[in-house]
């Protein structure tokens, strides 16, 4: 019972992770470099943003009669130059080479090791099938019909170290439509964007006081609702207890 309820839970976690809206994410060099100096990477700084729990609730109300209460969510976070089409030449190979490797005798797997998944001593008789599984959906994720791997939303992020922040979010805004999920209009891509402004706390060239300026202008081009700052290595030990997980646990604190 144990086995087959982790199982279970497995499989769960599985499809939640998969089968979930996401959100693309494009950053510009200097963003890029801020993030790999906490060794971290664009998608990892935004993703412990994208789940809400029952805790954080939210009512949405469309109507006075229609309102409805929100009490989780989660979100994938996908490089945007990690969607598209992949090679048509390359799936079934790639498709191939995961089976074969995870055979102990280079076999293909029949239907009876398929079938044999959940039965006997509860060990896992096909140790291929969830990278298979992630390879598949991979190679799928490019058609008219994955919704799930159409982006509800971009998220661009630039560095306050920018010469003209403005102008790199247009920029990347634009660059949007060269994918060729939008170019081919697979995808709308008429979807909502978020403009990040990453400032780096330790960086003597660039104050806060300076980031908030290149917000101001930010909420003036693009409107208050789609621009957010984001504040990166403001921890310090001398004033933080080292013991204050909730300042610890994140890797840009």
């Amino acid at each position: 019972m144990g086995e087959k309820k982790k199982s279970k839970n497995s499989m769960l976690g599985y499809l939640r992770g998969t089968f979930t809206p996401c959100m693309a994410v494009q950053s510009t060099p200097l963003a890029d470099e801020i993030c790999q100096k906490n060794g971290i990477s664009a998608v990892d700084l935004i993703q412990p943003f994208t789940k809400l729990s029952e805790s954080d609730g939210v009512t949405i109300t469309i109507t006075p009669e229609r309102i409805f209460q929100l009490s989780t969510l989660n979100l994938r976070i996908l490089k945007l130059s990690d969607l598209g089409f992949p090679f048509k030449e390359n799936i079934e190979a790639r498709l191939s080479a995961v089976t074969e490797d995870k055979q102990p005798t280079g076999r293909r797997p029949s239907q009876i090791d398929i079938l044999s998944y959940s039965q006997g001593d509860g060990q896992d008789k096909t140790p291929w099938f969830t990278e298979f599984t992630g390879e598949l959906i991979h190679a799928l994720r490019g058609g008219d019909c994955e919704s799930f791997n159409h982006p509800i939303s971009v998220v661009n992020i630039v560095s306050s170290m920018e010469p003209n922040v403005t102008e790199q979010l247009i920029s990347l805004s634009s660059g949007v439509t060269q994918n060729d999920l939008f170019r081919t209009s697979v995808a709308d891509p008429k979807i909502a964007r978020l403009h990040i402004l990453l400032h780096d706390n330790s960086n003597p060239n660039s104050s806060i006081e300076q980031s908030e300026s290149q917000l101001s202008e930010m909420k003036k081009t693009f409107g208050s609702a789609s621009c957010r700052l984001i504040r990166v290595n403001t921890f310090q030990p001398n004033i933080h207890s080292r013991s204050d997980e909730s300042r610890t646990q994140l890797p840009w604190k």
